[in-house]
């Protein structure tokens, strides 16, 4: 259940670039920095992690997590590969997620700017620079939670995902830049890698 919340969440950073005023180009990245606030009952105080993201629009994601501990996750149309420390900690096809690779066309035509397939899975309701995102059908694969609150600007300024149950995740968003540059080798590596 851990992983489906990981991807979850990386999908909503997925779903949230489409705040933006235009998507982005084909061969255009979006790079920038996050702060994660885990908010559970059971603690008195939110657990932070903090990091960087690549987005490749048709390619995948590259979520690196910087502290407190180092974990770095890519997501592909085809899979998803996490490592620690440097060394492979999980791999998973999209075959073995229910729901991942409907997911990820559902978000690579959102980033395209075909919002159909993400209206045909989620209600979304736009209240100036805030979008609300509510699963259609509990239980949907790949959503496990009750709702999703996207604050927009130029980019995406936060998503906060409630699970319905007091727990919730919040996740900020800075120093977001589109850029044409390439991927460099290793984040190159690690999307394909993700693939096999």
């Amino acid at each position: 259940m851990r992983l489906i919340r990981l991807v979850a969440a990386l999908a909503c950073v997925l779903l949230a670039t489409t705040g933006r005023a235009e998507p982005l180009a084909g061969t255009e990245l979006l790079r920038g920095q996050f702060v994660q606030e885990r908010h559970l009952k059971a603690f008195a105080k939110p657990v932070i992690s903090e990091g960087r993201f690549v987005l490749a629009p048709g390619r995948g994601l590259i979520w690196i997590v910087q502290s407190p501990f180092p974990i770095v996750t890519a997501v592909t149309p085809a899979g998803l590969l996490q490592k620690a420390g440097g060394a492979e900690a999980l791999r998973l096809p999209a075959s073995r997620v229910p729901g991942m690779s409907r997911l990820y066309q559902m978000l690579d035509g959102a980033l395209s700017g075909n919002m159909v397939d993400v209206e045909g899975a989620f209600v979304v309701a736009r209240d100036g620079d805030h979008l609300r995102l509510v699963p259609r059908q509990a239980g949907t694969p790949g959503a496990p939670f009750e709702s999703v609150t996207i604050v927009l600007g130029q980019f995406v300024e936060s998503v906060t995902i409630d699970k319905g149950n007091g727990d919730f995740d919040r996740i900020r968003f800075s120093d977001q830049r589109p850029c044409s540059e390439e991927l460099d080798p290793d984040e190159s590596a690690l999307l394909q890698s993700a693939s096999q």
